[in-house]
């Protein structure tokens, strides 16, 4: 009896192994050296990658983790360059609005209101809102129906209050903007050549790729940096910016007096999201609560009928809310800007303004 019998031998015991042998038997040596490699390679690229960010400059950290969204490029590039010169959101979102306000008068400007919302998504708080918007509307300005000027009074308080810059720092890239000059768009020429009440001096007609130098503006940023908004409307260093008008000391002095309110936001709740939004536009929960009632499935949330019927809800909504207002807020434009930076805080700025006259003194 042979107790060998019916065994082979896949790899006989010689000198000269086969190619399966070792193919099979350094299989577990070839798994261990990979590993090993493997593993020093991530251990050498998480050293690499610790050396180089303490080598790079706090600055570039702070640009490489923010953003800036605006209309128009050249505002979005000077928020961009607040963020990289240790500016936060607040810096980047005031300095990317002034910006606005003069590459895009047609738009946006310095004689209207506004409101900032600040959130930060670490601490679960709720957002802050800095109003400069719903008081605006009284006394001498509510008589003749425009608001009272209170952009940059509204910008400076927000940046004093929550930004990392001195407030000159943050309006001195825009000061430059002007003095050097800007392209002009084709929508703000297109804007002013269909708008006769547009009335801007130059020296000739506005045509889309000029560039635009305003000279009076740049002093006028240059008193409002150096000495704050107020100082257009309390005469500091004798510049009368109301001069060859009819307003009066009154009117003055409830400009001087401006200030805007603080508060913390309104949310309401859409299909399981928190939306945030002033506490005067009460009208936004209205809105919110029509939208969340809308019969429309996440499935077929983006077909035709769904967005057709989520308009008609929006339009019906805000005619119902206009009526009820006594300003009349079809004469106003509105434009945005938005924020964040590498604390994780997103700000979102809204300026409205009145469509009245506004004026350009420029040179080519």
């Amino acid at each position: 009896f042979n107790v060998f019998a019916g065994l082979t031998e896949e790899c006989p015991l010689t000198k000269e192994r086969s190619y399966k042998y070792r193919l099979c038997g350094n299989g577990l040596k070839v798994i261990v050296v990979c590993f090993v490699a493997l593993s020093f390679a991530i251990t050498t690229m998480l050293m690499l990658q610790i050396l180089y960010t303490e080598s790079i400059p706090q600055s570039s950290l702070h640009s490489i983790h923010g953003a800036v969204a605006t209309d128009y490029s050249n505002c979005s590039q000077i928020g961009t360059k607040i963020l990289t010169r240790l500016g936060n959101a607040v810096d980047a979102a005031v300095a990317a609005t002034i910006c606005m306000a003069v590459v895009a008068p047609h738009k946006t400007g310095f004689g209207g209101g506004g409101y900032i919302m600040i959130y930060n998504y670490k601490n679960y708080t709720r957002p802050i809102v800095i109003d400069f918007a719903s008081n605006t509307t009284t006394g001498f300005f509510a008589e003749v129906g425009i608001r009272l000027p209170a952009v940059l009074i509204g910008l400076e308080f927000v940046q004093r209050a929550y930004g990392n810059l001195p407030w000159r720092n943050v309006v001195e890239p825009i000061i430059e903007l002007t003095r050097e000059g800007f392209v002009i768009s084709k929508d703000l020429a297109d804007e002013v050549s269909k708008n006769t009440d547009y009335e801007i001096f130059s020296t000739g007609p506005l045509n889309p790729g000029d560039r635009l130098q305003l000279q009076e503006l740049t002093k006028m940023l240059d008193i409002v940096a150096r000495y704050g908004a107020k100082a257009l409307y309390n005469n500091t260093e004798n510049y009368e910016i109301l001069q060859n008008t009819t307003l009066n000391d009154k009117l003055l002095q409830q400009l001087a007096n401006y200030e805007p309110t603080v508060t913390m936001a309104e949310s309401s709740t859409l299909h399981r999201h928190t939306i945030y939004y002033p506490v005067h536009a009460s009208f936004m929960q209205e809105v919110i609560e029509a939208l969340e009632n809308l019969p429309i499935l996440a499935k077929n949330a983006s077909t035709i009928e769904s967005q057709a019927l989520v308009a008609q809800t929006l339009m019906s909504v805000s005619l119902q809310s206009s009526q009820s207002l006594q300003y009349e807020e079809k004469r106003e434009t509105y434009t945005g800007v938005m924020a964040m930076d590498w604390q994780d805080t997103y700000v979102s700025i809204l300026t409205l303004v009145t469509r009245i006259n506004y004026t350009y003194t420029s040179i080519r």
